[in-house]
């Protein structure tokens, strides 16, 4: 039996249209551990970033995102953005440690919720590459 998080994700991700100028990577060998989805409409807008729990603190995340940065990169992106929820202080420092600034805050709509966000923004995703 699914759970109604489990079927408002289902839905969430069969209505999305991936547009070609869109990114979805993900990491894994044999199977999917993370993986990150990306928006360019026309600003990069990081919508997505997951690491299976059991793969996190394997920098996996940071390799994700530089990916995704190299890949911005070569359609000719400078910025992105992404919000992420107020209370995820680990993804926070993940994202600061890969040169991203807080910006505003706002709750965000997540399933009919209102839930405090904080948003991130990278002036220079070239500051992704080069993080360590």
């Amino acid at each position: 039996m699914t759970s109604k998080i489990e079927q408002e994700l289902t839905r969430h991700w069969r209505e999305i249209e991936i547009q070609d100028e869109d990114l979805v990577l993900v990491a894994g060998e044999d199977s999917p551990v993370g993986f990150a989805a990306v928006w360019c409409r026309p600003t990069p807008f990081i919508d997505n970033l997951h690491v299976k729990p059991s793969h996190r603190s394997k920098k996996i995340g940071s390799a994700l995102m530089k990916a995704v940065a190299k890949e911005l990169i070569k359609k000719g992106h400078k910025t992105a953005y992404l919000w992420v929820f107020e209370s995820n202080d680990r993804a926070i420092r993940l994202y600061e440690r890969l040169g991203g600034t807080q910006k505003e805050k706002a709750d965000k709509n997540i399933f009919g919720h209102p839930v405090p966000s904080r948003k991130i923004e990278w002036d220079d995703i070239a500051e992704i590459c080069e993080s360590q």
